[in-house]
């Protein structure tokens, strides 16, 4: 076990606020407080009532049955005309499709079991500094987090594909199959091995080409919302980049 003598300067972690100790202190503490406030604003009115637990999961795997038996993987609302953003609307390109379709045979638990394990061990391996744990429980604990979990949003392969990035920088290129956080896949661009995953991802979608037609239209007949639509997926996903960037020296 790593340990260090009274001689030894702590480990420091690489970006901090300079901040006087106490008061540096006390901004922990109310993050730590924010965070409680937060859980308890999400779950006290639901206190008593059913949790619709992996309630986008449900939609997304429905989505890819009706595809595989030869239906339309988004539903014809999307299809027919303008609509409004609402549960059961479907905003993933088609190459998610695989991903999905692994979980109509695999146990549901997975799901949730394989990015939040990925996630978990990157940053614990980070070791983060005592105020990036702290930014890490406002940011787990924001309401939209909370959400997105629960209901088992895709938004969690998308945190461990940025968990893995901060080891590996080509894995980042995954992160596109959310479009709207592509901002963010821009980590690994750097990297040639990035570049190839985009390319192979791309001739793949031609597997799916029928479907990018629906999947332009399904965007383009969305009212009310627009490209920052994902903001609130933000603060899930960049809790590995919050680890990595408050990361101890050692």
């Amino acid at each position: 076990m790593d340990t260090v003598s009274d001689s030894e300067p702590a480990p420091r972690a690489r970006v901090s606020l300079d901040l006087p100790p106490p008061v540096l202190r006390v901004f922990i503490v109310f993050l730590y407080v924010a965070s409680v406030v937060q859980v308890a604003f999400v779950f006290a009115p639901v206190i008593g009532h059913p949790i619709p637990f992996g309630g986008d999961l449900d939609i997304y795997l429905r989505a890819t049955q009706r595809f595989l038996e030869g239906g339309s993987f988004y539903p014809l609302e999307q299809l027919a005309g303008p609509y409004q953003i609402a549960t059961g609307v479907i905003l993933y390109p088609p190459t998610t499709i695989p991903l999905f379709a692994a979980f109509t045979v695999l146990p549901g638990v997975l799901w949730w079991a394989i990015p939040v394990a990925i996630t978990a061990f990157v940053v614990a391996r980070f070791r983060p500094s005592a105020l990036g744990w702290a930014i890490i429980a406002v940011s787990l604990t924001y309401a939209n987090s909370i959400g997105l979990l629960v209901h088992g949003n895709p938004a969690m392969w998308a945190a461990a594909a940025i968990a893995l990035a901060t080891r590996q920088r080509w894995v980042a290129a995954f992160v596109l199959l959310k479009p709207s956080l592509a901002p963010l896949a821009a980590i690994g661009i750097r990297d040639p091995r990035w570049w190839v995953v985009v390319g192979v991802c791309a001739i793949a979608s031609l597997a799916f080409l029928p479907l990018w037609n629906d999947y332009l239209v399904a965007l383009t007949n969305l009212r009310g919302v627009g490209i920052d639509y994902s903001l609130g997926d933000v603060p899930l996903v960049v809790v590995p980049l919050v680890a990595w960037a408050t990361r101890r020296d050692v």
